[in-house]
């Protein structure tokens, strides 16, 4: 995709995530003026009207000038309204990056916005980066190897940048990357018991108690450690009927996490009795 060149933009989401989105703005925008010397500042600490003197201050280095301003959901009412009216007349020879967890304007800036994203759209971006990544070093990365990865780490952009590049690293005479090679590198999760939960609720067939799904999020990220569990029983064991079954209740659960407005705990203690119930028939 091209990059559109515009007076302000605004990156909306997790630090991490939207951080890395500004990082990449400010690399275009420095391409267009080598010469040109960012500035950023957060809104807890710098005051607007700070901001604002800069922006219509024209530069003594370079065409334009390239100010980052972040946190600004920390903003007061007032203190936006005063970026908004500088969006709707900015200054010809300055770019403004917002920004925040959250979107909080949205005329006259190009927006970057992960903050409204679902959890399995994230998980989907962030697999579709990870391929790209491990692409453009000419390798693959296989999917149950993606699977372990947020299995392991979960959906956290700068954990699973730091593992992606280990692997590579590791990997250097592989074109393809495995769940044998994350297993030689990756950490165990902070918290073990998650995968003994599952191995206790997949191959024990038991409840395990306290599972982490307190939210939609949290589900998804331990439905993604039994679907990997359920994987290598079939890879051990064989295309048995509990695995199969296991499999097709596990992606209705998956439809149901998305389309539904039901508690994720309601939804998982469903779907977990019937995985008892399959195991011990």
């Amino acid at each position: 995709m091209r990059f559109q060149v515009v007076p302000c933009y605004y990156c909306a989401g997790a630090e991490a995530e939207r951080k890395k989105i500004i990082d990449q703005i400010v690399i275009a925008l420095c391409k267009q003026d080598l010469t040109v010397l960012p500035r950023s500042y957060n809104a807890e600490e710098t005051p607007v009207s700070s901001v604002m003197a800069e922006l219509n201050t024209r530069p003594l280095l370079g065409k334009f000038s390239i100010i980052v301003f972040d946190s600004v959901e920390k903003l007061k009412k007032a203190e936006l309204q005063i970026l908004e009216s500088y969006i709707a007349k900015p200054a010809p020879y300055a770019h403004l990056i917002l920004g925040g967890t959250t979107l909080k304007i949205t005329k006259g800036v190009l927006a970057f916005d992960l903050s409204s994203e679902k959890p399995w759209e994230k998980q989907n971006r962030l697999k579709e980066w990870m391929m790209g990544v491990a692409a453009k070093e000419r390798k693959r990365l296989t999917p149950d190897l993606i699977a372990y990865l947020f299995a392991r780490v979960g959906p956290d952009v700068a954990a699973l940048e730091q593992e992606l590049q280990k692997l590579l690293t590791y990997a250097l005479d592989k074109e393809v990357i495995d769940v044998a090679d994350a297993e030689k590198l990756c950490p165990q999760p902070a918290a073990v018991t998650s995968w003994k939960l599952v191995e206790m609720l997949v191959f024990e067939g038991k409840m395990p108690p306290n599972p982490p799904v307190e939210d939609i999020s949290s589900l998804l990220a331990f439905m993604g450690q039994i679907r990997y569990q359920l994987e290598q029983g079939i890879k051990k064991e064989g295309k048995k009927p509990f695995f199969i079954n296991a499999l097709k209740e596990l992606f209705r659960l998956e439809v149901q996490c998305k389309t539904l407005n039901v508690d994720s705990r309601v939804l998982y203690d469903v779907f977990a009795a019937k995985l008892i119930r399959s195991r011990r028939s």
